[in-house]
């Protein structure tokens, strides 16, 4: 993430985070100014800050963490190596 993004303004309080990437690509630089995450265990929003002013916000929701995966999905993703 480092080579693609410049990181700054992490601020990490009461457990939960905040990372401020800007981006290094040219074509990202061409349409976005920053992209901003924020979550706890997990990343549980980024918000996308374009050059045009929009902003595009995903939020995460009913995250489950290490929760135990199907067997049979393991299975599919090992044969699609």
């Amino acid at each position: 993430i480092e080579k693609a993004f410049e990181l700054t303004n992490t601020t990490i309080q009461a457990g939960k985070w905040e990372l401020l990437a800007i981006p290094k690509d040219l074509l990202l630089k061409n349409a976005f100014d920053s992209f901003i995450l924020k979550g706890n265990q997990s990343i549980d929003e980024i918000m996308l800050k374009e050059k045009t002013g929009d902003l595009t916000k995903i939020i995460f929701t009913n995250q489950q963490i290490n929760k135990n995966v199907p067997e049979a999905v393991k299975k599919a993703f090992s044969e699609a190596k």
